[in-house]
């Protein structure tokens, strides 16, 4: 069973190697946060902060209501719904690069990882994120990688006073701003991991891995 579940591996990572490389597959990645300079700092932009690290060049799209970047064949999206409404992006999103479990990434804020930590999921629930209870709501099913990027205090969800709501909403203090804006190369190569090899791959190498 154990060979087995190896070579149902490599061999899914050699079929998708040879569809980027032909330009057959594009990798879409949302990038959940909420538009409005009043947002741009706080703990439920911190997808947006690092997606601006990487892409200098947004381009709003009418029919997906989102800012849209291409890069190769990478898809970068950043919906401009307000992040309780995320998931309404995907209706053209599906017509346009034909979604799937294979090529559908999305970037969120996550109080249950610590700040400056990044981990990659797949299939997994919405730990109560508005913006992906709306993309799983939208897509048809929680079978979709995801990036999840830590922005809980040290003590955890747990030692922040009052709703935790009110806290991804706050801004962030310069210090833990630029904590999360120093994790942009790794958040880029991890991006490019899951693209090329695919998200089991990419789980084994970046979730293990501190560079």
């Amino acid at each position: 069973m154990i060979k087995d579940a190896e070579y149902l591996l490599k061999k899914h990572v050699v079929i998708r190697v040879f569809l980027c490389m032909m330009g057959h597959m594009n990798t879409v990645v949302i990038c959940l946060g909420n538009p409005g300079s009043k947002y741009e700092k706080t703990w439920h932009n911190a997808a947006w902060i690092l997606a601006d690290q990487i892409i200098s060049s947004w381009e709003f799209n009418k029919y997906a209501q989102a800012d849209m970047s291409v890069a190769g064949d990478v898809v970068w999206v950043k919906p401009q719904t307000f992040m309780n409404n995320s998931g309404e992006v995907l209706g053209h999103l599906k017509q346009q690069y034909g979604l799937g479990e294979d090529n559908l990434v999305v970037v969120y804020d996550d109080l249950d990882l610590p700040l400056g930590s990044i981990k990659i999921a797949h299939n997994r629930g919405d730990g109560g994120h508005n913006g992906i209870k709306s993309i799983v709501l939208h897509f048809g099913s929680q079978a979709f990688t995801r990036v999840r990027i830590g922005i809980a205090p040290e003590g955890g969800r747990q030692s922040i006073p009052g709703d935790f709501r009110d806290y991804v909403l706050r801004n962030m203090d310069p210090e833990s701003f630029a904590l999360l804006s120093g994790l942009s190369s790794r958040f880029e190569k991890m991006i490019q991991s899951i693209h090329t090899d695919g998200y089991d791959q990419a789980m084994n190498v970046w979730n293990e891995s501190s560079v």
